[in-house]
Order: structure tokens, then sequence, then C-alpha cells
């Protein structure tokens, strides 16, 4: 984490020091990939040991870093890299058909088990993840969007939620595409509308048919956003 590429700065050069995870392989297998929350968990407590720490700052989706912070006695921080969640949210998601995680959420069976091993473990407080997610809130969570794009945003306080917008800044396009810029120069003066469901679960068929239904026979242009799974 030394080096510089292109340009851009290490996580090292910003006066971070970085720690790989304890006993983690150079090139992991799937499995070893998806337990990457396992490996960091126990490198923290590791160095909590060593060293205390002012606080801990987490991905939204490793469930385990409120428990990991009480855990460790410091302060929790948590990072949502898209929207803020509450039951609400959870269960519209869960509602929206298709196959993605949420829809997890449609099966007791699986919440329970997959609650029971995290507890085992000592990676959740409560007694399932569902809880754990929107009601044992850390001391601060920051949420990479606006807070007029959060859903239900008035469900979610100034105290403990603070929208602090993209994390992206200054990053210039390596490349650009003519064709897009051709049709953005047909619209004119039209509203351009950009819509996207990101780089991961991105596979939703449904979103993008009601994003045509919503806008085929309005004076706009609509950029879609598809990834490489549809064409």
């Amino acid at each position: 984490m030394s080096a510089i590429h292109d340009g851009e700065i290490s996580l090292e050069d910003s006066g971070a020091l970085f720690v790989p995870y304890d006993d983690y392989p150079e090139q992991p297998n799937k499995v070893q990939s998806l337990r990457g929350g396992v490996y960091a968990i126990e490198t923290a407590r590791r160095l909590a040991a060593e060293k205390q720490y002012d606080a801990l700052m987490y991905e939204g989706l490793l469930l385990s870093g409120k428990c990991l912070a009480d855990q460790i006695g410091v302060p929790s921080i948590r990072l949502s890299s898209t929207f803020t969640y509450n039951r609400s949210i959870l269960a519209k998601l869960s509602d929206t058909g298709g196959l993605h995680v949420t829809s997890l959420l449609k099966f007791p069976a699986v919440v329970k088990l997959m609650s029971l091993l995290m507890r085992r473990h000592g990676r959740i407080e409560s007694d399932d993840f569902i809880t754990e997610m929107v009601d044992n809130n850390p001391t601060l969570t920051y949420v990479y969007t606006c807070r007029s794009f959060q859903l239900d945003n008035e469900a979610f306080s100034d105290e403990q939620f603070k929208f602090i917008g993209i994390s992206v800044n200054g990053r210039a396009a390596q490349t650009k595409d003519a064709c897009l810029d051709d049709e953005l120069n047909k619209g004119g003066l039209r509203p351009v509308i950009y819509a996207s469901l990101g780089t991961i679960f991105n596979a939703f068929m449904p979103f993008y048919q009601a994003v045509v239904a919503a806008f085929g026979d309005r004076d706009v242009t609509v950029v879609l956003s598809v990834g490489r799974n549809f064409d």
C-alpha cells in the first residue's frame, strides 16, 4: 500500500497505517473471499488488545461492526455506501420481487439460522441480524447520498445520521463516449435523467422496465446504466 499509481496517493501516503488481515492468503479462493469479514474481525480484536483506538469505522454491510466496537470499548462509525435502512425500507425492498439479497428477509427460518450463527460467534448483540441492522445503531452513520434521496428520510435523526453525499470527488473521465455526447447534444435543453442500480445488484429487469414506463412518453433524455447483464 505504499506505491503511487498514475498520480494517485496510497493509503499510507495519506498518513494512515495499513494493516493486512491476519493469515489472509494472497490469492484467496471464493470461500476465503466471502469470509473476509471474519478475517477483519479477528485482526481488529488482536489490534485492540495491543493498543487503544479512538473509534471503529466500518462498512455498513459488516453487520458485526457495531458489536465489535462495543467489545473493544470505542465509539462506532458506520459507512453506508448507498442509503441507510429501517424496518419499513427493508420490508419494501424484500417485497419488490426478483432474487436479491433482501429476498432473504421473506424467509424467517433463514434469518433465524444466520442470526444464530452470528450470535454464537459474538458478532451481533441482538437475537436477529435485522434488529442489529436497524435498531442497534452505531454512534454515527455517514450516508453517501443527500437526505432528499433517502427513503423515509424523516425517520433518521441528524444526530446519528450524516448525509454527506458522494464519496468520489474531482475524478475526471478517462475516456469520452462520443455516442453518448451525440445523444446528449441532440437533446438540446431537454432535462437529462440518469438512472442506475449501481455496480453490484444491477441484474433487476423490473427496475429498467419501470424507468422506461415512467419516462418513455416524456420530452426528456434518459441515460440508463444497465451494466453488462442486458443489451
